[in-house]
Formats: C-alpha cells, sequence, structure tokens
C-alpha cells in the first residue's frame, strides 16, 4: 500500500467506523484495526531514525493530526514522534475505549493528510 496517498482516505474510512461504534451501530472495526497496524508500520520506520516509508509531508501531517486531537502535543524530534504514532497505532489495532478522541485523530489525520497530497500535487503541477 502507498501510505502517502492512502492515508486520508484509510482514516476517513476508520473515522466514519469509529463513529458508527460510538452512535451504537454495528460495525467490525477492520478499517480501524487497519489504520492501527499502518501507523505502527509507520511508527517503526520513524523509530528508525530516518524517513524511509512515509513521506517528510506524512510524517508532518502525523505529527499536526496528534497535536490537534489532544492526544499530545506536536514534537519536535522524529523519535518523539515514533512514540506518538506508535501509541495511536496501538489503540486503534488494541483498545478502542477512547471512541471519540481515536475519531477525533483520524478526522485530523484525513485532513492533514489530504492536505498533503494536495499540496505535493501542486508543486508538482507546477513543474
Amino acid at each position: 500500500m502507498d501510505i502517502d496517498n492512502s492515508l486520508s482516505s484509510l482514516s476517513c474510512d476508520a473515522a466514519i467506523e469509529l463513529d458508527n461504534l460510538i452512535r451504537g451501530k454495528g460495525c467490525d472495526l477492520g478499517i480501524v484495526k487497519r489504520l492501527g497496524e499502518v501507523l505502527l508500520e509507520i511508527s517503526r520506520e520513524l523509530s528508525k531514525g530516518i524517513i524511509q516509508g512515509p513521506s517528510p509531508m506524512t510524517a508532518v501531517a502525523l505529527n499536526l493530526a496528534i497535536s490537534d486531537s489532544g492526544f499530545a502535543t506536536a514534537q519536535i524530534d522524529v523519535a518523539g514522534l515514533a512514540k506518538e504514532v506508535g501509541k495511536v497505532g496501538r489503540m486503534l489495532a488494541d483498545d478502542i475505549s477512547s471512541a471519540e478522541q481515536l475519531k477525533s485523530f483520524c478526522l485530523c489525520l484525513s485532513k492533514r493528510a489530504g492536505m498533503s497530497i494536495w499540496a505535493i500535487t501542486a508543486l508538482c503541477d507546477r513543474s
């Protein structure tokens, strides 16, 4: 999966699943768990100290989404970001007891990741 191009839609779909859970509608949360797995994968990449898997703009989008949704303040280093992304990833994959905050994170990530894709496209169109 191309993380940079699919993160916005994956996180939007996860927010919908979490909203259905909050409203008491039945859902299997497969997309929520998939997003958790993707974030754990990104966290492992970031913890290596270099940004290989996700683009730098995706790392920025994740940082802003974590801050916007109140999970933590914006991180100033890659190690801190890796830790916070891993924490949110584990919650999505294994523990959705904070469904409202996770939904907020997913919505923020969808918006921020979508803006990153838009910015990259705009820069490429200029060339």
